[in-house]
């Protein structure tokens, strides 16, 4: 696969089915920012994946649809740091309006430092399924 492809927002990177969504829910294996809630499991495939939840709360649609594109560039940007594929559902909080672009991707990246840590503590090379715990 070329640079491009590896780079590349394809529709095989995002999580839609609502059954995804709730499996991944329901391991309750969590990580907390300031900016957003990342629940992780292992990836089915051989692709990291990411699933995006942006609630009203956050703002009108147009401040909804701006947030998820900023996630799925940070995702795309990143992606390649996560040791093993890993299907992530990224739940925004209040605070990412507020939050740019830069200090966003910063706060993306650490944790995929701290799922990095969490795996490799584990001992597992690919864990089938990783316990349920939050890891804060």
């Amino acid at each position: 696969m070329s640079i491009r492809g590896i780079q590349s927002f394809r529709p095989e990177d995002r999580i839609t089915r609502s059954s995804r969504f709730k499996q991944i829910y329901g391991e309750k294996n969590a990580l907390f920012s300031h900016t957003m809630v990342i629940y992780h499991t292992v990836a089915e495939g051989d692709r990291s994946r990411i699933g995006l939840t942006v609630s009203r709360k956050i703002g009108n649609a147009v401040v909804r649809n701006r947030t998820k594109r900023r996630l799925r560039e940070i995702f795309r940007k990143n992606r390649l740091e996560l040791d093993r594929p890993m299907d992530l559902v990224v739940n925004a909080k209040k605070s990412i309006r507020d939050t740019d672009s830069r200090t966003l991707e910063a706060e993306f990246r650490n944790v995929i430092r701290r799922l990095n840590k969490y795996y490799r503590k584990q001992g597992q090379e690919r864990p089938d399924q990783p316990s349920a715990r939050n890891i804060r």
